[in-house]
């Protein structure tokens, strides 16, 4: 990822699969909640949720010719808890151009000491120019570069998640100053989400995002900055000055520099001459249905319009005085509009089945296999501690030693082959959401415990995948029992079995 320049708002230029063809656009593909786009300059990054990004020929598959430069997925953030959540995230910074980064360039007594010198090497006869000034002269870049560049950015969203719905609101702003003088982007951006579950088995929802871009181009020209020689003033004499002719301001160029305009009137003549404003609102909305228990069918329709209005001012204006002859002139005003309207839209549908029996048996049996190790790796520990114990001193140690080290390998083995955690999520996903939903005060290792009852597990075998005893596994219980509201009475295998 690279910034090519310092403009205020300006894209980094992305590679992810290198360079294609010579001049060919070679920017990934951006898929933001399913929408797919080329440009994401719309987004907060408070708004982003994560980010994943594909470059391998086998993930990119499904994309087409689309992805032939790699894929970026991007996930916006949703509702989650059931407590109203107001985030504020902000920052206020400044940018600038260091003199070490800016180009070294000569002073105008070294320019007219090394122009002088050419025009010797050219003609020996040939006589001295002469600048208007010498000694430091006139830094250009200074002339054109701010000094700070302000940049900030705030976020706030609130949202609020219930049994049956989850709604989103944020709101951004944004606002850059580029490092030359006069650039500026200024961005305001609103986001709504919404999930409705109408019944168990029905579920719609929508995702909209709305924005507003006010771009204000530099008018100054860094290069020509650069390249402007050091032996000029940038302002007129107050005597030159002409009411009807805005250039009379500025000092003309050099004489041996006519084709090079004096970079400040450049700057100021056209200063707002160019303005970019863009409106945008792009979103989703789909609806899903659950049937025949492990089926799912999801509809979504995603819709991009865009509105882009540019315009440029060209004022008549004349940089020159009496006795040059630069060609930094316009002989007549000009205005330009272009406007511009965009429609994009997008369908999916998708049938998805999922069945995780069979990942809950290899669990299951992962588990008893897991207890059963471990048992009779105790049960092996226990007897080399009870023939150490009757032999005394005639046991050797070395061997004593040796035993317990592989058992501890064995015990360690044990674990890499439970594997817990990596089926842990995958199986019990959906019911994990389910009780946080049902029951958003339990804990993290409440929700596990619960999974392991889900899983019929005995109590002697939830005992050894916990490393607890079984008294503690009781208690466990006695206490999921009573933050789940239930009885002494009450079944927790049959309560959970039917969350």
């Amino acid at each position: 990822m690279v910034t090519g320049n310092g403009a205020a708002g300006a894209s980094p230029d992305i590679k992810i699969r290198g360079i294609g063809t010579l001049n060919a656009d070679s920017s990934p593909l951006y898929v933001v909640d399913g929408l797919f786009l080329s440009d994401i300059s719309f987004l907060s990054n408070s708004d982003i949720e994560s980010i994943e990004v594909l470059k391998d020929p086998s993930s990119l598959a499904i994309f087409g010719v689309q992805g032939a430069n790699g894929v970026v997925i991007i996930t916006t953030k949703r509702a989650e808890g059931d407590r109203v959540h107001v985030n504020y995230d902000g920052y206020v910074g400044a940018q600038t151009v260091f003199r070490r980064d800016r180009v070294d360039l000569t002073t105008a007594s070294e320019f007219t000491m090394l122009y002088n010198e050419m025009l010797r090497n050219q003609d020996p006869n040939a006589a001295s120019w002469v600048p208007e000034m010498l000694g430091y002269g006139t830094d250009w870049q200074s002339k054109v570069l701010r000094e700070r560049a302000f940049i900030t950015s705030h976020n706030l969203s609130v949202s609020k998640s219930g049994d049956k719905s989850q709604t989103m609101l944020s709101i951004g702003y944004f606002n850059q100053d580029g490092v030359v003088r006069y650039n500026n982007y200024e961005r305001f951006n609103v986001r709504l989400s919404e999930d409705l579950g109408i019944t168990d088995n029905i579920k719609v929802g929508a995702n909209v995002n709305l924005f507003k871009i006010k771009d204000t181009p530099a008018s100054a020209d860094i290069q020509g900055a650069i390249l402007a020689v050091p032996t000029y003033v940038p302002y007129a004499p107050a005597e030159d000055y002409d009411p009807e002719n805005p250039g009379s301001l500025f000092h003309p160029s050099a004489d041996i520099q006519n084709n090079v305009p004096n970079p400040v009137a450049v700057m100021e003549l056209y200063k707002g001459a160019s303005k970019n404003n863009a409106w945008r609102a792009l979103g989703n909305i789909y609806g899903e249905i659950r049937f025949l228990k492990d089926f799912t069918f999801r509809a979504t329709g995603y819709m991009d319009l865009s509105i882009r209005n540019n315009s440029t001012y060209t004022p008549k204006y004349d940089v020159n005085n009496s006795t040059s002859h630069s060609a930094h002139r316009t002989t007549m005003t000009s205005f330009s509009r272009q406007n511009d309207e965009t429609r994009t839209f997008q369908a999916d549908l998708l049938l998805s089945y999922k069945k995780v029996l069979a990942l809950e048996k290899e669990l299951k049996e992962r588990m008893r296999l897991a207890v059963g190790r471990q048992e009779l790796l105790d049960a092996i520990v226990s007897e080399i501690e009870s023939q150490k114990q009757e032999l005394g001193e005639r046991y050797p140690n070395k061997l004593y030693y040796r035993l317990m080290r592989i058992v501890e390998d064995g015990r360690s083995q044990t674990g890499k082959m439970l594997s817990f955690e990596n089926y842990f999520v995958e199986v019990h996903y959906d019911f994990m959401q389910r009780m946080q939903k049902l029951h958003p005060d339990l804990s993290p290792s409440e929700l596990k415990f619960s999974c392991l009852v889900r899983a019929n597990l005995t109590t002697k075998e939830m005992a050894s995948i916990l490393g607890i005893d079984i008294r503690s596994v009781e208690l466990k219980k006695y206490r999921l029992k009573r933050k789940l509201g239930l009885d002494k009475d009450s079944r927790l295998i049959s309560f959970i079995l039917n969350v």
